[in-house]
């Protein structure tokens, strides 16, 4: 993430706020909130600081949609190049929609909530508030392809998810504070305009494509890396890899021969893998027939915002080397795009199979049980 996606999103946000099914209804919105301006002492104030409270009632809904995208950022983790595949097509088919070049008669429909107004002088802003938060909610055929996007782009960032969604509800949010200011020349212009609003809202499909052909490309450039796995294993099957750890003792599986060998590949900023830490180290300190490691690399760290490998081995304590994958040559061999991800190696140094997401030290020693008896039935 950088300070340009932010801007795209908002810029989207805003570019909801434009488009042709919304901006035509701001002034009926607006007029809403000014009921009972004629009443107060300083109406101009007055019609600001409800479009302030409205505007609260939209961050709201907002905040609350990315409270629910931190819930489900680690499950979209680690299933990266499904989400990246899917979304970045379900986006360029929002975006050939926003353009005309197909119909989506689902994304026609519109659903909005009603309140009849809350006419008692104690209820204003309360009033403001809900509308501002139902208004958030209402699904119409211009908002729905823009917000879709905006979530599946969210979604391609875990660790940003929140701030993506947050930052296209200011840019969806802060128009109606401007409109406020310029209220009676806010007017006149939609009257006058619609012919650029069509454009405006051409180039909100636009936008909306490039970045659904950016996951697109995400997704393509992983499944081609999950398909170069010769890396670091021969014909046979057999993997080599000669990999320093966090205090820069190099490690080469021949050293490990003779012995099953199981790699733990984690990132710093993914919750299921600290979940699993305690039981893992467990595990290794249970079996002496087996050598555990951890395998990490600082720019996938780095990539969700995740503190540096040092930190993290400070903060829970592994007792397990950390082997440092500075090129992620390991990992793009074994085809590693989930965390975690369990990979067990036989004696030989052939690859026995891998396992994804946490689990519990009964069940991981199920697994690794598993993996040894595919060995001999195998071998």
């Amino acid at each position: 993430m950088n300070g340009l996606d932010l801007a795209a999103v908002f810029i989207e946000g805003l570019l909801s706020f434009l488009s042709p099914c919304v901006l035509p209804l701001v002034p009926l919105y607006m007029a809403y909130l000014s009921i009972d301006k004629g009443k107060a002492k300083y109406p101009y104030l007055y019609r600001i600081f409800m479009s302030l409270c409205f505007v609260m009632g939209i961050m709201t809904s907002y905040f609350l949609l990315a409270l629910a995208s931190d819930v489900i950022n680690d499950f979209i983790a680690s299933n990266k190049i499904f989400f990246d595949l899917f979304g970045g097509l379900l986006i360029i088919l929002c975006a050939l929609y926003l353009l005309g070049f197909i119909d989506i008669p689902l994304l026609r429909k519109e659903r909005r909530l009603e309140l009849d107004p809350l006419k008692r002088d104690g209820f204003r802003i309360l009033r403001a508030y809900l509308l501002g938060f139902v208004f958030s909610f209402a699904w119409t055929p211009c908002i729905g392809p823009m917000m879709a996007s905006v979530l599946i782009i969210a979604g391609s960032e875990p660790a940003f998810g929140s701030l993506y969604i947050i930052v296209y509800g200011l840019g969806f949010g802060v128009p109606f504070i401007v409109v406020a200011l310029v209220y009676d020349k806010a007017i006149a212009f939609i009257k006058n305009k619609q012919k650029i609003l069509v454009k405006i809202y051409k180039a909100a499909a636009i936008i909306i494509l490039v970045f659904g052909f950016a996951l697109l490309y995400e997704a393509v450039t992983m499944i081609n890396d999950l398909q170069h796995v010769d890396t670091v294993q021969n014909e046979e099957g057999q993997i080599s890899f000669s990999l320093r750890d966090n205090e820069g003792v190099i490690h080469k599986l021949s050293d490990y021969e003779g012995d099953y060998v199981v790699l733990n590949f984690i990132a710093s900023w993914c919750t299921y893998c600290k979940q699993e830490l305690p039981a893992y180290e467990e595990l290794a300190a249970s079996r002496d027939d087996v050598h555990f490691f951890y395998v990490m690399n600082e720019d996938i760290n780095a990539s969700r915002a995740g503190g540096s490998i040092d930190d993290f081995i400070s903060e829970n304590m592994l007792k397990q080397p950390v082997l440092i994958d500075s090129d992620q040559a390991l990992f793009s061999s074994l085809g590693i795009s989930a965390f975690p991800t369990l990979v067990f190696i036989g004696p030989d140094g052939s690859y026995i199979g891998y396992q994804n997401g946490a689990m519990d030290q009964e069940m991981m020693n199920d697994i690794l049980e598993m993996a040894i008896d595919r060995y001999n039935k195998e071998g």
